[in-house]
Order: structure tokens, then C-alpha cells, then sequence
């Protein structure tokens, strides 16, 4: 293998490194494969986009310029992938279905058009299209730009699936050990900043400047070690990022009535509100880690639409804030009353429901204004 510039050495690392991960993953005994599957096929598609070239430009263009594009094309699937991946750990019962096969149309569209003057001609045509000989056929110039539309459509489609599960989990659910929203959002942040990188590479090539084109590689292909370094990190630190919601789940707001907009509660919603709070302060069911609003529904026998319309939508609260309000004064009622200085923060934030000193903290200064620490020292 002929490695002649550093960018060069960089891609190979995290080609390597992708494929490493990819084929533990593929190996991996879980309850749940299809996650691991799709984003194994992400890491291998990534691997070849990122550390491919080198091995395709020593072995296969030379020989089978056909075969070597199309490689290269399988970068119309690896997005695909990774929005497919995301959905599978959102949403807690995702299937595979026949319909997601037209996440595959790009690719074929492009194998399409480049069929009759490329893949169709002879040898000698197509390598020297590929080396530059020849002028750039208008195939392959659509065949660019479909790819970065369907780039810049994914992306958008990832930010707003994110989006709408955070909205999601907040009004049906108040466990914060699985709420990771800020990562998975990172991630994708992460992806959009190395794919707007790899397009400005992409440009300065078919605009032949070739400095800027050797900068912008040794960027993308150190944006794209760090990408892949980090998803092994988190992914062998935590196994299991999310626990993932329904994806019949729907938003209060989509549950409301058109002719229902009235935010004033009903006799029926006033009763339903006395008969929660009684509920919160009686049985102290925010004692309870993992407590959703089908749970509380269940127990006040109500349907848990009727009650997540209260919540979210009339009284204006998030069913997680509205949760953590009655765990925070929990906690304030052990701090006050509690006479062993000893008992620890860390104790307290598990006895009222929480399960990581970050969203404790975090929950605790935005009900009080004060850390549980700062609030320790004023008593």
C-alpha cells in the first residue's frame, strides 16, 4: 500500500478503526441486533468514504475502475444507515420494514445514471475519466450533487428526529438515566460539521486546487478519526445509551383536539388535577426511577392521553418537570429535616427517584436557584 501524505495515514487509521468496530459490533450477542447491524453497515461504509481511497487507488481502480466507483457510491447508504440506526434507538419497538428499502433509491439513481456512459463503456473510458484524462462526464457532476442533497436532507431529518424525541421523553417520562439527548444531538452536530468539511474537500477538487484540496483532507480525516474515536469511546463506556420511547407516542399538542384549543381546564381536568397532586403527595410515586405517565395514568384509571394533555399541555409542565418538582422537595424535606450530617447528596438524590448526580444537580438549581451543596451550607 502506497501511503504518501499524512491525510493519507489518517484515513487508513480510521478506516482500520471502523472496520475494527464494525466487526465486534456484527459479532456482538444482544437482545437487540438490528441496532448493532445498521450501525456496523455505517461504520463500514464510513471506513471505505474516510480510509478506502488509498486501497482503492492502489488496487482496485487500476484494474476495475467499474468496480472502484462503484465503492465509492456506497456512500449514498451511509447516511441512510445511520438515520435508520438513530430510529432503532429512539424508538424502543422499531421493526424493520419493507419500506425502509427506499433509503436505497439514491444509490441505485446514481448506479442509474452512470450505467450507459461509464459502467457500460469500455475500460480504457473509464480510467481515464477517473484519472483525470478525460472531461468530467455530467453523470458523475449529477451524481455529486444528488449526493449532497441527500446529505443535507438526512442531516436535517436526524435534527428533527432528535428533536421530537426529546419533546417525547420529557412529557412521558422521568427517568434521567436514559434521557441522553445532549450526546445523541452532539453526535449528529459532530456528523454535520465532518460532511460540510468533506463537501469544501470535495469542491476544491473539482475545482483543481490542490493545496486547498491536501488541507481540507488532513482537516476532514482528522474530524473523522476523532468522530469514530468517540463513538468507540461512549459505546464501550455506556452499552446501552438509551431505553428509547414508543414510536406511536404522540406530542400533547398532536393529541389535542383543532376544536379543543380552549387552555382552560374543564370540570373534569380540575378533579383529574386534585387527584394527581393528592396522588404525588400520598404515595410518593416520583420515588420511582423509571415512573412514565402511563404508570400514574394506570393508577388514577385514567387514559394516559386525557392525563399527558393536563400536564403538558394545560398546565404547561413537561411530565419530567413536573416529576423532578416533587423529588427536589423531597430531597429539600430530608435536607431540613435530617439530623446525620453524614448523609451524603449522592444517598439522597437515590432515595427521591434520581439516578445520576448530574441531573440532580442540574434539576435542584433550576427548582431553587441554589446546588444541593449550597443549599446544605444555608441551613
Amino acid at each position: 500500500m502506497d501511503i504518501k501524505t499524512f491525510p493519507e495515514l489518517l484515513g487508513v487509521l480510521t478506516g482500520f478503526l471502523s472496520l475494527f468496530f464494525a466487526f465486534f459490533l456484527l459479532t456482538l450477542k444482544t437482545k437487540k441486533p438490528i441496532s448493532n447491524n445498521l450501525i456496523a453497515m455505517f461504520l463500514i461504509v464510513f471506513a471505505i468514504d474516510t480510509g478506502g481511497n488509498v486501497l482503492l487507488d492502489t488496487y482496485v481502480y487500476p484494474k476495475h475502475p467499474g468496480l472502484g466507483l462503484l465503492l465509492s457510491s456506497l456512500i449514498f447508504l451511509e447516511l441512510p444507515f445511520f438515520y435508520l440506526y438513530l430510529r432503532t434507538i429512539l424508538y424502543n419497538d422499531f421493526r424493520w420494514k419493507p419500506v425502509h428499502v427506499l433509503h436505497g433509491v439514491p444509490f441505485l439513481l446514481a448506479f442509474l445514471i452512470l450505467l450507459p456512459n461509464f459502467y457500460l463503456a469500455s475500460f480504457e473510458e473509464k480510467y481515464t475519466v477517473l484519472k483525470g484524462e478525460a472531461p468530467v462526464l455530467i453523470e458523475l457532476k449529477i451524481a455529486y450533487i444528488l449526493i449532497h442533497l441527500q446529505v443535507l436532507f438526512y442531516l436535517i431529518a436526524s435534527f428533527i428526529l432528535v428533536s421530537r424525541y426529546r419533546k417525547l421523553y420529557l412529557e412521558n417520562h422521568s427517568n434521567t438515566k436514559w434521557f441522553n439527548h445532549k450526546w445523541l444531538f452532539q453526535l449528529v452536530v459532530f456528523l454535520s460539521i465532518n460532511f460540510l468539511v468533506s463537501t469544501l474537500k470535495n469542491t476544491s477538487l473539482f475545482l483543481k486546487k490542490p493545496i486547498l484540496y491536501e488541507n481540507v483532507a488532513m482537516i476532514t480525516n482528522l474530524l473523522a478519526l476523532a468522530l469514530i474515536s468517540w463513538i468507540v469511546f461512549k459505546a464501550l463506556r455506556h452499552p446501552e445509551l438509551f431505553k428509547g420511547v414508543n414510536s406511536r407516542t404522540r406530542l400533547a399538542k398532536q393529541l389535542v383536539k383543532k376544536n379543543d384549543a380552549n387552555l382552560q381546564l374543564t370540570e373534569k381536568e380540575r378533579n383529574l388535577w386534585k387527584a394527581l397532586k393528592k396522588y404525588m403527595v400520598q404515595s410518593e410515586p416520583f420515588m420511582n426511577a423509571s415512573l412514565s405517565i402511563s404508570d400514574v395514568a394506570e393508577h388514577l384509571e385514567v387514559p394516559s392521553k386525557e392525563l399527558s394533555i393536563l400536564i403538558n399541555h394545560k398546565i404547561h409542565k413537561h411530565f419530567f418537570d413536573f416529576v423532578n418538582e416533587y423529588r427536589i422537595e423531597k430531597a429539600k424535606s430530608i435536607f431540613e429535616s435530617s439530623v446525620d450530617k453524614k448523609l451524603t447528596v449522592l444517598e439522597v438524590l437515590y432515595d427521591v427517584g434520581f439516578n445520576s448526580k448530574s441531573s440532580f444537580n442540574t434539576a435542584f438549581k433550576k427548582h431553587t436557584g441554589l446546588t444541593p451543596t449550597q443549599f446544605r451550607h444555608q441551613l
